[in-house]
């Protein structure tokens, strides 16, 4: 099998002939081990710079990042690949430090994993301003064609033989990651359930406009990067979940399925107390099982293993500062746990930006290849 076949046959709920590798972001500094030379790819800073010189130009960056992807492909025998980010050209920046820049006349800072905008961060939000933009917008695709040309090339290169994802989410994402407006949403579900209707219908509506677009440039899934939870359980009780989000969430899981992809979830956090509500809502895969924040695999797998597939548990913090040894017991743990009877995919558990220790990754690597055939054993 190839990795589209292995990926699909998974996301199936059957057994490939062995277990699928997934990585949402390979850290710059794994990469660079990877490669031998700093990696554009999932290097926000790098893009920033290069843009500030004036030496980030669309058709170069995008032919790098296609080539450094290829390679991780190659290198790591990945199945699944996650459409990376490029900063345009036409983006206007100028550096102000080690980590912040001005981005279109606005102060972005680099927090080790995400970029951040300064102003959002501090501003007191007014929802129903906000609602009301977004209603008001014309187009509901917020990125051009232009977003879109690293899928294109990727979609070229590998279709039918890798698995491609692309993001695309407006059931929860664009609200996590946005820290006054999460808050204002949360206080508003209970003082103006309309509004947070409103909002959820206006941002998912985007999203899937988004999402059937980068079907439609050959995509083979979308990836909903959501986080509904932190470490001490969703953001919101079961009950408010099943009135305001999953809606939205199974509004973007029917669309994304009608147009011929699938529907793949990212959650960190624990999440356990909505896997049910997670698997009625349509998805196709929950990556993320987030053993930080206590997920454990082999109870979801128990739990909604036989409806979606299962992607991740991996411990990043063992992957980073383990052992070898260590890194091996993990990565054993995780598939016996997810590999029987087929429907899962191993990848870390959580985002590994910030990852440092090359030897750990690799070595899951090399083990989901060398371990994770089928038909499968637990590992002694």
């Amino acid at each position: 099998m190839n990795g589209y076949e292995r990926a699909c046959t998974a996301l199936f709920l059957e057994e490939p002939d062995r277990v699928p590798f997934f990585e949402m972001h390979i850290s710059p500094n794994v990469g660079k081990h990877i490669l031998g030379f700093t990696p554009l790819t999932y290097n926000t800073p790098l893009q920033l710079d290069l843009a500030a010189e004036g030496k980030l130009r669309d058709e170069e960056a995008e032919d790098r990042i296609v080539e450094e992807t290829a390679n991780y492909i190659a290198k790591l025998e990945l199945d699944f690949i996650r459409t990376p980010g490029v900063n345009s050209e036409s983006v206007n920046v100028k550096k102000l430090d080690e980590n912040r820049w001005l981005i279109n006349g606005t102060v972005h800072a680099w927090s080790g994993e995400t970029l951040w905008n300064e102003e959002l961060r501090s501003r007191e939000v007014d929802l129903r301003d906000v609602v009301d933009r977004l209603e008001s917008l014309r187009d509901l695709r917020p990125y051009g064609e232009r977003s879109f040309r690293v899928l294109k090339r990727l979609v070229k290169r590998f279709r039918g033989e890798v698995f491609v994802t692309c993001d695309a989410d407006g059931s929860w994402g664009p609200i996590v990651s946005d820290p006054p407006l999460l808050l204002e949403v949360l206080k508003s579900m209970y003082t103006n359930p309309q509004l947070v209707e409103r909002l959820l219908t206006a941002m998912s509506d985007r999203a899937i406009e988004v999402g059937k677009a980068a079907l439609d440039e050959g995509a083979d899934g979308i990836l909903m990067c959501v986080d509904y939870g932190y470490s001490g359980g969703p953001w919101m009780p079961p009950e408010l979940f099943r009135r305001f989000v999953k809606p939205a969430l199974r509004k973007q899981c029917d669309a994304f399925r009608s147009a011929g992809g699938f529907a793949l979830l990212h959650s960190d956090g624990n999440v356990e107390a909505l896997l049910g509500d997670l698997a009625e809502a349509g998805i196709d895969a929950y990556q993320g099982i987030d053993v930080e924040a206590g997920m454990d695999l082999s109870k979801v797998k128990n739990r909604i293993g036989d409806k979606i597939c299962l992607i991740g548990n991996v411990s990043p913090t063992i992957l980073d500062y383990g052992s070898i040894a260590q890194v091996r017991k993990e990565v054993h743990r995780c598939l016996d746990a997810g590999a029987p009877g087929g429907g899962y995919v191993l990848s870390a558990s959580a985002n590994i930006s910030v990852c440092t220790n090359a030897a750990g990754f690799l070595e899951m690597a090399r083990l989901v290849v060398k371990k994770g055939k089928y038909p499968y054993a637990a590992q002694q």
